[in-house]
């Protein structure tokens, strides 16, 4: 599912250059040894070379987006992995997508060129993509029944920006240097709206722990980053680094894997879900309402790695029920982690999928979905120790468990 779309950007310490992926968000140099880290405030964008290096250059811009689609109609939850492109402006040459193109070349990091134009983009990913009309190409389903919640989450989403150029009232893809629309002769070609910037561009540090300067560790595709001299957590949030409140889950076993899950705290609009009470009486669970049950305050657990979806929310809907409850310490040195690639902020995109799945009542709930408003109000990374039997991973303390190739796979979405 991983694009293999190759990106080149020299490394900021040698100059040599360097090729990534589209969702790495670390860059390692082979020739100097140095790691540094590429952030943005918000989505990478990148463009595509022309064929012929032309001053007259525009770029039109599309949407590529990659992750976890769900849908809550009828009575059922659905989901699949996406992987598509759309075209981000309301120009009637552009075509309405970007095809197989971006496979074949190598990209590079969007910036500001006094010789090329920008065009506007008319719609943001997920606004573009959740409308109802698009999301029929996501699921095709929905075409026949009502929709009541359209939800992406884990998605890498970034901006692509595909060359043009205009000569003789017509217009022509930059890419290949050919035609894709002629402008009849009496008719004028629309004016373009947009920049000679993209917008903010990456910004490169070096993968140095903020506070005590050692290194960070993260692979390419990590969100959360750990320093193991002064055990921190650091995450990227608008182009820089900010402290992650962490722990470690306990365990008396030895040779695990710890997994890393968001837990959260949040106020919830629309439907009473304070308690684990509540959530027992929500979700009409197989266990009576002890006095106890009133003061246990409702936490909602989430992955903060990418996995095959229906795996991703079966472990929702099962930590929500569980409620972890474990000692926990910040000890790093010496422990085997996996690494977090789904931040929080798509974590906490997932309560209402992992309310819709464990609804009992989805005639009456689904109908409800669009006026509930999630706000998070709190939030911790928890690493769950993890055992290895046959071709699964296995909860240490509860038992249940996760094949390692939907494990695997969730590093490819």
């Amino acid at each position: 599912m991983n694009s293999g779309w190759v990106v080149e950007h020299p490394c900021p310490q040698c100059g040599a250059p360097v090729q990534l992926s589209e969702a790495d968000r670390v860059l390692s140099c082979g020739f100097c040894r140095v790691r540094h880290l590429l952030m943005a405030p918000g989505f990478f964008q990148f463009c595509l070379p022309p064929r012929i290096p032309r001053d007259d250059i525009f770029f039109v811009p599309y949407w590529h987006v990659r992750g976890m689609a769900f849908t809550c109609a009828g009575t059922a939850v659905r989901f699949r992995v996406i992987d598509t492109s759309r075209c981000a402006s309301d120009l009637a040459f552009a075509p309405p997508t970007l095809g197989l193109r971006p496979q074949a070349m190598k990209l590079r990091f969007a910036a500001s060129d006094q010789k090329a134009f920008f065009a506007s983009r008319r719609m943001e990913a997920r606004d573009l993509l959740l409308n109802a009309d698009a999301w029929q190409a996501v699921d095709s389903l929905s075409r026949r029944e009502h929709v009541w919640l359209r939800e992406l989450i884990g998605e890498n989403c970034s901006a692509i920006y595909a060359p043009f150029y205009y000569k003789n009232k017509t217009f022509y893809d930059a890419v290949l240097d050919r035609p894709v629309h002629r402008i009849p002769a009496d008719e004028r070609a629309d004016d373009l709206k947009g920049s000679r910037s993209p917008g903010p561009s990456i910004t490169v540090v070096p993968a140095m722990c903020p506070q005590c300067g050692w290194d960070l560790e993260g692979e390419k595709e990590s969100c959360v980053f750990i320093c193991r001299n002064c055990e921190s957590a650091w995450e990227s949030v608008a182009g820089s680094l900010k402290a992650v409140s962490f722990g470690i889950a306990e365990t008396g076993e030895s040779g695990v894997l710890h997994v890393p899950f968001w837990r959260m705290q949040a106020r919830i609009d629309g439907v009473s879900l304070e308690s684990f009470a509540d959530l027992v009486r929500f979700a009409n669970l197989p266990r009576a309402v002890r006095p106890g049950f009133e003061q246990q305050r409702l936490s909602f657990w989430a992955p903060a790695f990418k996995i095959k979806p229906n795996v991703f929310l079966r472990l929702l809907q099962q930590l929500i029920v569980l409620q972890p409850d474990l000692a926990e310490n910040t000890r790093l040195k010496n422990l085997n982690l996996s690494a977090a690639n789904l931040p929080k902020s798509e974590a906490a995109e997932s309560i209402k999928i992992a309310l819709a799945g464990l609804a009992t009542r989805k005639n009456e709930f689904f109908p409800l979905l669009e006026g509930i408003t999630v706000n998070v109000t709190d939030s911790r990374l928890v690493y769950l120790p993890f055992s290895t039997s046959g071709q699964d991973l296995v909860q240490s303390h509860f038992g249940f468990s996760m094949e390692r190739s939907a494990f695997d796979f969730g590093r490819k979405i």
